[in-house]
């Protein structure tokens, strides 16, 4: 189970990343007396814990002992982790650049 959610983690994360930051936009669609700090805000927050964890889940990869196998799944696991946080940060410029 754990080589499977280390070779998932990046994809994971940004999910749940896309997942927050749409059920944020859509409250404060309903919500006519939200503010735009507090939107940017709650997205701020759910970007800087989504990095944090890709961060704790970039180290767990490196911890890990290489040997032939497992060095593909270590190449794996940094490029979706990778490119899960250049996702996650793309995913939320536009909502925190107003």
């Amino acid at each position: 189970m754990r080589p499977w959610l280390l070779l998932l983690a990046g994809p994971l994360v940004w999910a749940a990343h896309f997942l927050a930051l749409y059920a944020i936009a859509s409250v404060a669609a309903i919500q006519s007396h939200a503010h735009l700090w507090q939107r940017q805000g709650a997205i701020l927050f759910v970007t800087l814990a989504a990095l944090a964890i890709l961060s704790v889940a970039l180290v767990l990869v490196h911890r890990r002992s290489v040997d032939d196998l497992s060095r593909f799944r270590r190449a794996i696991s940094l490029t979706g982790i990778t490119l899960a946080a250049i996702s996650i940060v793309w995913q939320s410029l536009p909502a925190l650049w107003l």
